[in-house]
């Protein structure tokens, strides 16, 4: 996305620094997560420190081993999802065996249809 000329602004707070050098990327070394905290930035926080707008093309890819369910159980995806026309993510931990976890999942699977329309689903 950087190469092709995208603002990329990377948020991770496990590591020192972005993995890739571009001049397109601004890496925050912090979470991103459903509270403001000392290491962690919400949704909201996000789109106000960096001035997203609602009429640009924003996509939101997330990949953060596991606290993805948790974060979307929190959330307001309705305040959210003007600012992001994509929202990409890596789902972990579905096991369809363990019926309480699928339970759950479900019911944040069902939220994020109200705002989103799944392209592509597989497991890992």
């Amino acid at each position: 996305m950087a190469n092709r000329g995208y603002k990329v602004i990377q948020y991770d707070a496990s590591i020192k620094h972005a993995p890739y050098n571009h001049p397109n990327i601004t890496f925050i070394k912090k979470f991103v997560g459903a509270h403001d905290s000392h290491d962690t930035m919400s949704f909201d926080s996000v789109i106000k420190s960096n001035n997203l707008s609602k009429d640009a093309h924003n996509i939101a890819q997330i990949d953060i081993e596991d606290a993805e369910w948790d974060i979307l159980e929190k959330i307001d995806l309705g305040a959210i999802s003007p600012y992001f026309s994509q929202m990409l993510f890596e789902f972990h931990n579905c096991d369809p065996r363990d019926e309480a976890l699928s339970s759950r999942r479900l019911k944040v699977l069902e939220k994020i249809l109200e705002f989103y329309t799944p392209i592509h689903t597989h497991f890992n």
